[in-house]
């Protein structure tokens, strides 16, 4: 279990390991990402605008445009400076993308733009795992202008990481439906990898 005050540590020390690599984010290969990627943004159309919370390196954003999705904006949000310094120098040149070093819960989030997307963020267990999920989902919600989405390790395993989050999806459906907004879905069906059974969904929530 980490400390909610030492994540950011964390994640700088993951950085001086591996570089720029998706196991400096705690993803076990690109192929996986991707594949979140694919389930965060399936619902999102050309010219939307999108703010990308905890965004690394800014993977998503080079996933979308391999996608060759148009978005009329993207913004990308970390609060570790390493991967923001990483994300600023490889896509200086994209006139729609920036990114910013910030910890939402403190300092707050640009409003006003169509999605919000997290993924991966709520994974680390920590000492006040459910108070920041429904801390920073409720963050999103408000700033967004049409809805978020954002992915969690389900409860529905036949292994538990010690060092990871869990958490039913019954409960947060429960929650997002009573304090946030009735316009709730979740995806608990896809594969990550080859017969291996879900063991992860994403939660869609609209205005």
């Amino acid at each position: 279990m980490i400390k909610r005050k030492d994540i950011n540590k964390h994640y700088s020390q993951l950085f001086n390991k591996y570089g720029r690599n998706v196991k400096s984010v705690q993803w076990s290969d690109s192929i996986t990402q991707e594949k979140r990627f694919y389930n965060l943004i399936k619902n999102i159309q050309d010219g939307s605008s999108i703010v990308d919370v905890g965004c690394g390196f800014g993977d998503l954003y080079q996933f979308i445009k391999n996608q060759e999705i148009n978005i009329k904006k993207y913004i990308g949000i970390d609060f570790t400076r390493e991967f923001i310094n990483e994300a600023i120098n490889a896509f200086n040149k994209e006139e729609n993308a920036s990114f910013i070093h910030a910890d939402i819960t403190c300092e707050g989030i640009p409003s006003g733009e169509d999605w919000y997307i997290a993924s991966g963020i709520f994974n680390n267990k920590s000492d006040d795992n459910e108070t920041f999920l429904f801390e920073v989902i409720s963050i999103m919600y408000d700033a967004c202008a049409i809805g978020i989405t954002f992915n969690l390790l389900s409860t529905y395993v036949d292994y538990f990481n010690d060092d990871l989050f869990y958490i039913d999806p019954s409960n947060v459906f429960e929650f997002c439906k009573n304090k946030i907004s009735p316009k709730v879905s979740i995806d608990h069906s896809y594969l990550l990898k080859p017969s291996v059974n879900p063991y992860e969904y994403t939660v869609s929530i609209l205005k």
